[in-house]
């Protein structure tokens, strides 16, 4: 099986990236009163001030939106950032306590985790890793010399 393509690889980090939004924008939907309940159980047992969860998690979703549109423009710095950000939000997992999800929303985000998280993980292996460069895609050298005057 060949690696993907520079702008396959783009698309499908772009397309996890979308879907991620999906799954955030269904989830801010309205909720159905029959679903109010088990809303009510929401966060139940967490270790942080609900106040404080919610900035976090805001500023986590923020974050995965910058990084991730750094990581599409091929920033190589934008690799390390994501990464850090996954660790950050296992942790925010275990101080969260329980955690309530529709399934529809759940059933896209996992698929947007899993287009995203596997494009991310081959970023760090070659062929893919050599799309990326330390200073962004414009510090790219040109592959032939300028011509002489």
């Amino acid at each position: 099986m060949n690696p993907p393509s520079k702008s396959t690889f783009r698309i499908l980090a772009i397309l996890g990236v979308a879907l991620y939004l999906l799954s955030a924008v269904i989830a801010g939907a309205q909720v159905p009163e029959e679903f109010q309940g088990a809303l009510d159980w929401q966060y139940f047992g967490a270790l942080l001030p609900l106040e404080v969860l919610h900035f976090l998690w805001n500023a986590y979703i923020g974050l995965y939106l910058i990084f991730s549109l750094f990581f599409v423009a091929f920033f190589s710095w934008a690799r390390w950032a994501l990464l850090a950000l996954m660790i950050l939000a296992q942790v925010l997992m275990l101080v969260s306590g329980v955690y309530v999800d529709f399934p529809i929303t759940y059933v896209i985000a996992s698929i947007s985790s899993f287009y995203f998280w596997t494009v991310f993980i081959l970023s760090f292996f070659k062929p893919c890793s050599s799309y990326f460069s330390p200073k962004g895609p414009w510090s790219q050298t040109p592959t032939s010399e300028p011509p002489k005057r």
